[in-house]
Formats: C-alpha cells, structure tokens, sequence
C-alpha cells in the first residue's frame, strides 16, 4: 500500500513558522499622562517589542509602525516597550537605563485582542536639565524616591502599572540613567529619566 500527504510545512522535522505582522502606534500628547516638550514619540526602524514573550522588529519609523515576527498565539496580546523590560516572561522595569544620544526608551504597554497594538506610556517622566556652567561632564544621574521605582509590575489595557511587591531595600527606590563614556556637555542640556 502506499500513501501520500501535504508535507509542505515540515522541514528537517520541524515546523516552519510565518511571519505575523503587528501595526503598532504610540499615544500621542493629545491623549497621555507623559509629555515630552518639543518632542514626538516615534519607531524607529529596528525597534523591538515583545508581543506574548517574543521579539517583533519595526519595519519602518514613525508613530505607527508594523512589526514582523512570529509566534506570539494569545488570543489577548500583551505588547511591551523596550522589548528587555520582558524580562524572562516577568514585566521588569530597570533600575538602570543606558543613554543613548538623541534617542529615549519610554516604557509602553499595549494590549489587544488583534493585529493592531495602541501602545501607551507606563511611567511618568522627569526631565533634568544640567547647564554647562554647573558641570563639565556627567557619568550618570541617580533619581531617589520613597516609593519603589523598578522591579516587577503588571500594567492593564489603559497602561495604568503597578509594582508587584512595596519596596523592600532603598535599591527598589533607585532609578539610574547611566553614559556609556562621560558625557561632555557644551550646552545646557536636558535629560530625561522614566520614573
């Protein structure tokens, strides 16, 4: 006897997996509790997000993107922004964030039972502004507080977050916004570290 089937999904005993596509868009100032003067959220290209635990890159810039990745199956998509404050499938915001010259991760959440993600801000933001004149060059900014600060969370649909857990340890209420070298400051500049 012989038979024949359709193995037009298998290779090397495993299974191919295609590409979904997300569109994505970012709250704008109109409609969030975060506001950054003079400045426009936007995707860059080559952004990540994690959408169910797994990476999708930005195809394009701009307030709406799509993002192209595969195997995120939830019927309710959980989406956040920067994709690494997915941490080992634990929501985490960082108690350390990396500056990068002209270019600043807000956290973002977005939740949604489709293809289509509204993304939206999770965290206050402060923004420091350091004149030349006070000082040279900064290495990093430290922001204390009384209340935790980073740690794990959870965020729902309208991108309102909570921590886990209180502050245990004066570490839980530290947020720090570090430079990769000095940074040299020849003017007045501002900064800006979420909170």
């Amino acid at each position: 006897f012989s038979s024949c089937s359709s193995d037009d999904d298998i290779i090397d005993d495993q299974y191919v997996t295609s590409t979904k596509m997300f569109t994505a868009t970012i709250e704008s100032d109109g409609n969030t509790r975060t506001t950054l003067v003079d400045k426009t959220p936007n995707w860059e290209l080559g952004d990540e997000i994690s959408i169910d635990g797994h990476i999708y890159t930005a195809n394009s810039a701009g307030t709406s993107s799509t993002f192209a990745g595969t195997d995120a199956t939830e019927s309710i998509h959980h989406a956040y922004f920067p994709a690494d404050i997915y941490n080992n499938g634990v929501p985490t915001l960082p108690a350390t964030y990396t500056y990068t010259e002209g270019k600043f991760n807000m956290p973002m959440y977005a939740e949604s039972s489709t293809t289509n993600l509204a993304f939206k801000n999770i965290c206050g933001v402060l923004a420091i502004t350091i004149p030349n004149s006070q000082m040279a060059s900064v290495s990093s900014i430290t922001i204390s507080s009384d209340k935790r600060m980073n740690g794990e969370f959870s965020a729902n649909e309208d991108g309102i977050m909570s921590f886990a857990s209180d502050a245990s340890t004066e570490a839980d209420k530290i947020v720090t916004l570090i430079f990769p070298t000095k940074k040299e400051i020849s003017n007045s500049e501002t900064f800006y570290v979420p909170i």
